[in-house]
């Protein structure tokens, strides 16, 4: 069952309901009409649940920022969520009640891969709403035949698996096997690593989620004990029970991560001493001062920020350029936000960042163009929707996550 969700003056009132969760900010724009909504296509449940209810706190943060500042298009601007479940058939359905029942503009999300790309095709490009999602990777993506209604702000694997494979050669590892998801975001990412990976690579091998057990994949993996290092490009709830298995069976000993893996649930249920040669990639633009502004309006909001969790910064840059297009654009008409997309997103303009719906507002209304930088990087969508962004080397040190460096802009 979905929740009803109103946070009136800082307060939090959960009302059980049936259907989508619509999510109402009241501040200086409590008393406005409701003038344009938008969907939250998120995994509330699922095996990628924990990157969900984070990635939702961002959308919820940037959908404060735009009220505060006195909304769009003179009214409120209202969020409605689904739960995708982190599944395909759910996700179409759940992104069908928003285009068709909640009548959304635009949709941030979905996450997963294979999520995102159902929804896209029978979804999004029948409808005219623009999906923008914070975390989907797969290259896949980039030519899908979905009339140009499909946007990220995270950057594709293209460029993730040639980093990853170039960190690990960095870290003097010689010999891998990898054990991947085996969905869009998995396959994409396992062969575009194993193909810029100089090293040797001794299994590649492929599991389907929703297993008790994956004993048979992770000895098939490790078959002739070749290599003690296994890549696992994997999403939580099935990665640490298959690093649990992989340390209790000796069959590994280090670890290389992708986005997937990138949370302090890892270290806490695994162990840091048996953590301690692993590291990772996941999209992150935590050295820029566009990052530092968004960090400390979280903050603010919330206190404590996630730093273990990746796209949030990216859902919540997600959620601000829906709210940009529709006031660019003088209208919630879903296909003119799409065409307004790329003119708040992309040079020419005057840059506006994190914190600065209320100026960007102003410099619309006197017909500047913009150009929004955010929390994840430049957003700057080309012909496929994709943008560049940036990746975190990251490792677990001392129980949780930490960012070894930033690589891209």
């Amino acid at each position: 069952m979905m929740r009803k969700i109103t946070i009136l003056a800082g307060v939090v009132v959960l009302i059980g309901l049936s259907g989508a969760a619509a999510w109402r900010f009241f501040g200086p724009s409590a008393e406005l009409p409701v003038t344009a909504r938008i969907g939250g296509l998120l995994p509330l449940t699922g095996s990628l649940s924990a990157f969900g209810q984070a990635s939702l706190i961002g959308v919820e943060l940037a959908i404060r920022e735009v009220n505060d500042a006195g909304g769009v298009l003179n009214g409120r601007l209202e969020l409605v969520t689904a739960d995708t479940e982190t599944n395909p058939q759910a996700g179409v359905m759940a992104a069908q009640s928003l285009t068709n029942i909640d009548g959304v503009s635009g949709i941030v999300g979905a996450m997963a891969s294979s999520v995102t790309i159902p929804v896209a095709q029978s979804v999004a490009k029948f409808t005219g709403v623009s999906l923008i999602s914070p975390s989907s990777t797969s290259p896949i993506l980039s030519d899908l035949a979905d009339d140009d209604f499909l946007f990220r702000t995270t950057p594709h694997d293209e460029i993730q698996g040639k980093l990853l494979a170039q960190l690990a050669e960095d870290q003097g590892v010689e010999t891998v096997a990898i054990l991947f998801r085996n969905d869009d975001y998995g396959r994409s990412l396992a062969e575009i690593f194993s193909l810029n990976f100089d090293g040797i690579v001794t299994a590649i091998v492929g599991y389907e989620p929703g297993q008790p057990i994956y004993t048979a994949e992770i000895e098939q993996a490790a078959i002739g004990g070749i290599s003690d290092t296994l890549v696992l490009i994997s999403h939580l709830e099935e990665g640490i029970p298959i690093l649990q298995k992989s340390i209790d069976g000796s069959y590994f000993k280090n670890f290389i991560f992708a986005d997937g893996m990138k949370a302090n649930e890892v270290v806490q249920a695994i162990g840091q001493e048996y953590l301690e040669t692993s590291f990772g990639t996941a999209p992150e633009g935590s050295d820029s001062e566009n990052y530092a502004l968004y960090k400390n309006q979280y903050e603010i909001a919330y206190g404590e920020f996630p730093e273990d969790q990746p796209f949030v910064g990216n859902a919540y840059d997600a959620a601000i350029l829906l709210a940009l297009a529709i006031e660019s654009a003088g209208s919630a008409e879903p296909s003119a936000v799409r065409n307004a997309l790329r003119v708040v997103a992309n040079p020419p303009g005057e840059i506006v960042r994190p914190s600065e719906f209320a100026r960007a507002k102003e410099l619309i209304a006197a017909g500047a163009d913009i150009n929004y930088e955010g929390a994840a990087g430049r957003q700057n969508f080309d012909n496929a929707g994709d943008v560049d962004g940036s990746f975190a080397h990251w490792v677990f040190r001392n129980g949780s996550i930490e960012i070894v460096k930033i690589i891209g802009n």
